[in-house]
C-alpha cells in the first residue's frame, strides 16, 4: 500500500565509504600496515649504499596490508584475507576418511 515500507530492504554489494574512498575494513588494513611500517622503520635501519632504495623494505608491510584490503579472489569473489583464513581453516581441520 501507499506509504508503507517493504520488508525486504535494498542491499547493495558495495561497502560504505568511511574515509574518502576507503571502507572501514580497508581503512583498518591501511592503518595496521602503516603502523607496522613505522615500527619496522624504527627498528630496522635502511639498507646501506643504495640510496633511497634502501628504505624500500620499510614500505613492505603497508604494501601487504593494501593487498589484503583491495584484492579479491577471482573465482570466489572473497577478499584475500577472508579467503586465506577459510583456506587455512579448511586445511587444518581434522580429516575423516570413511
Amino acid at each position: 500500500m501507499y506509504g508503507e515500507q517493504h520488508l525486504l530492504t535494498y542491499r547493495t554489494e558495495e561497502e560504505t565509504k568511511f574515509v574518502y574512498f576507503l571502507s572501514f575494513r580497508q581503512f583498518l588494513w591501511w592503518l595496521v600496515g602503516g603502523i607496522l611500517s613505522m615500527k619496522l622503520a624504527t627498528y630496522l635501519p635502511p639498507v646501506p649504499y643504495i640510496g633511497l632504495w634502501g628504505y624500500l623494505p620499510h614500505g613492505l608491510p603497508l604494501l601487504g596490508a593494501m593487498l589484503f584490503a583491495h584484492i579479491k579472489h577471482p573465482s570466489t569473489d572473497l577478499m584475500l584475507g577472508k579467503y586465506l583464513s577459510l583456506w587455512f581453516a579448511f586445511h587444518r581441520r581434522k580429516k575423516v576418511y570413511h
